[in-house]
C-alpha cells in the first residue's frame, strides 16, 4: 500500500533520513552532508512509502519575488528521488499538482512558477514530456521578467553555489550517475537530452541546469494530455541512464 505523508525538516527522525540516504545512493554518488544540507534549506519533505518502505521523497521551499511591484509564487522543488520501481507513475506531476492548488486558492491572482535544479538530463525530461512552456528550451530565450524572478530565487536558496550566467548551480557533493551525461552515447540521439548536454556540460561534475516553468492553465492542459497518451501508448525506448531534481 502507498502512503504519502509531508513533514517538516526537523519532524525528520534519523531513520526516516537513513531511508532517504538510501534511495540516494541508487542514483548519487557524493556526499551526506551536502545531501542533508539541501533537505535542511527545504520549507516541507514529502515521503512516499510503499508497504511501509521510503520509495521516494521530495522537499519544496516555497518564494515570493517581485517583479516591478509585482509579487508572484515561485514553487521550489529539490533533494527529489524516487525508487526505480515507483517512477513513471506521474508520482511527481500529482505532488506539483497539490502544491500548484494550494497557492492558487491562496491568491488566485498570484503567477505561480515551478523551479528546480536538474542534476541529470532525465530530471530535464519532466519538462519536455509534459509541459509546453519552460524554460531553458531550445530556440526560446528567457524572458526579463522570469530571468529575474529565476536569478532572485537561484540567488536566495543557493549563494554562491549558483552561476547566473549559465543558470548553473554547482553541488560537486553530489553528482548523479542515473541519468548522467556521457554515460551512454546512444542517449544523445534524444533531442531533448543533447540540447541539456549542450547547456549543461558541467554535470558530471555536480552542476545542476536551473529550470523554470509557469505554471498556467494552457501548461497544465498539456501535461493532464501527455499523461493520458502515455496511458494508452506503449512505452517508447528507455533511457539507459531516474528522475531526479537536486538542489
Amino acid at each position: 500500500m502507498r502512503r504519502l505523508t509531508f513533514h517538516r525538516p526537523s519532524e525528520l527522525s534519523k531513520g526516516m533520513r537513513d531511508a532517504m540516504w538510501a534511495v540516494v545512493l541508487l542514483a548519487v554518488r557524493g556526499s551526506r552532508e551536502e545531501f542533508e544540507r539541501g533537505v535542511n534549506k527545504m520549507d516541507e519533505i514529502w515521503l512516499l512509502e510503499v508497504d511501509g518502505v521510503v520509495m521516494g521523497f521530495g522537499g519544496v521551499r516555497l518564494f515570493h519575488p517581485e517583479w516591478r511591484g509585482r509579487k508572484c509564487c515561485v514553487i521550489f522543488t529539490g533533494r527529489v528521488c524516487l525508487h526505480p520501481s515507483v517512477r513513471g507513475n506521474s508520482i511527481l506531476q500529482r505532488i506539483g499538482f497539490r502544491y500548484y492548488m494550494q497557492r492558487l486558492k491562496a491568491n488566485p491572482l498570484r503567477r505561480i512558477y515551478w523551479m528546480f535544479g536538474a542534476g541529470s538530463f532525465k530530471s530535464y525530461l519532466l519538462l519536455p514530456r509534459n509541459f509546453h512552456t519552460y524554460w531553458p528550451r531550445p530556440g526560446a530565450e528567457l524572458p526579463a521578467r522570469e530571468r529575474a524572478l529565476l536569478d532572485a530565487v537561484a540567488r536566495e536558496f543557493d549563494d554562491p553555489l549558483y552561476r547566473p550566467g549559465a543558470s548553473v548551480m554547482s553541488h560537486p557533493g553530489l553528482v548523479y550517475v542515473d541519468g548522467g551525461i556521457g554515460v551512454n552515447p546512444d542517449d544523445l540521439r534524444d533531442a531533448d537530452v543533447a540540447f541539456y548536454s549542450r547547456v549543461n556540460p558541467g554535470q558530471p561534475r555536480g552542476d545542476d541546469l536551473v529550470c523554470l516553468c509557469p505554471l498556467t492553465q494552457a501548461n497544465w492542459a498539456a501535461c493532464l494530455g501527455r499523461a493520458l497518451l502515455r496511458a494508452v501508448r506503449p512505452r517508447p525506448r528507455t533511457l539507459t541512464s531516474s528522475t531526479d531534481s537536486r538542489s
